[in-house]
C-alpha cells in the first residue's frame, strides 16, 4: 500500500486517548468548522513546534508528520513539489494533524481534488469537507511521495475548548 496511512502503528503513536488536559498540562483543543461550529476532530494537544517530516526506512513515503492525539501549526506554506523546493502556493499557518485524528471529515465531492499517485497529493486544493455543512476545511496529503498529514485551512476553522 503506497498511501502509508494504513501501514501499522507509527512510532509517534502513543495509543492513548487525549484528555481535556494534554500530556504537557496544556488544555487539549478541538478543531471546529468556522461556518457551522461542527466538530472536526477529537480533543488534541498542541505541540510547541511543527515536527520535521521523517522518511520511511525504505525511502518511499513518510511517517505521519504529527503524532496521533496532537496538532501543530505550520507557519510556512507546504511545498507542492515532490522533492521540496519553494512553495508555489499554499496557506501559511495551517493547523496540521495526523490523518487518524481527522476521520470525521468527508471527502470532497469534486473527485479531481483527490488526485495522487498512491494516495492524495493535496495539490488540487482542499479535499476534505465538514461533515455537518460541507464547507471545504482541510487537505489530506498521504501520497507515496508527500508528507502524511491533514492540513486545516486557518480561515475555515477555529480551536475550541468547549466540550459540549
Amino acid at each position: 500500500m503506497c498511501g502509508r496511512t494504513g501501514r501499522g502503528r507509527s512510532r509517534h503513536s502513543s495509543g492513548r486517548t487525549p484528555s481535556p488536559m494534554g500530556d504537557t498540562g496544556e488544555m487539549a483543543l478541538m478543531i471546529r468548522c468556522r461556518d457551522c461550529g461542527g466538530t472536526l476532530t477529537p480533543a488534541l494537544t498542541p505541540l510547541d513546534e511543527m515536527p520535521a517530516p521523517i522518511q520511511l526506512e525504505d525511502g518511499v513515503g513518510y511517517e505521519p508528520t504529527v503524532p496521533t492525539g496532537y496538532m501543530a501549526v505550520d507557519p510556512d506554506p507546504v511545498s507542492n513539489y515532490q522533492h521540496g523546493g519553494a512553495a508555489e502556493r499554499g496557506t501559511s499557518g495551517c493547523i496540521v494533524v495526523n490523518p487518524a485524528d481527522a476521520r470525521l471529515l468527508v471527502g470532497h465531492p469534486d473527485l479531481r481534488r483527490s488526485n495522487g499517485c498512491c494516495g492524495h497529493d493535496g495539490l488540487d486544493g482542499p479535499n476534505r469537507t465538514c461533515p455537518s455543512c460541507g464547507a471545504e476545511v482541510a487537505t489530506l496529503r498521504d501520497d507515496c511521495w508527500s508528507r502524511v498529514e491533514v492540513r486545516f485551512e486557518p480561515h475555515r476553522v477555529h480551536l475550541s475548548n468547549d466540550w459540549f
